[in-house]
């Protein structure tokens, strides 16, 4: 449809628990060092991202819901999950590889 712009997805707007329940990168670190914060948007939920006093990742919803997500900091990068994350490495499978 020509002349129409697309719509941005609401803080509603993905429902898939595998998609939601996934950790995705939202933030480089370094961006949230040194007292930074870094805004930006996943699967259409604005997101601040920031590190606490201890140095843990801290990301928010900054929706009407305001909540925290979980988050990680883990290989340079500021992790989140709107839904229910598994223990990190839990929902991985490792392949047989080479001679058995």
């Amino acid at each position: 449809m020509t002349g129409m712009a697309p719509t941005p997805l609401d803080s509603s707007g993905c429902t898939n628990p595998a998609i939601l329940d996934r950790w995705h990168p939202v933030a480089p670190l370094y961006a949230v060092e040194a007292g930074g914060v870094h805004t930006t948007q996943l699967l259409g939920v604005e997101l601040q991202c920031r590190l606490d006093t201890d140095g843990a990742a801290v990301v928010s919803r900054l929706d009407p819901l305001g909540v925290e997500v979980a988050a990680t900091a883990a290989y340079g990068c500021v992790w989140a999950c709107l839904g229910n994350p598994s223990p990190t490495g839990a929902d991985r499978r490792l392949p047989r590889c080479g001679p058995r």
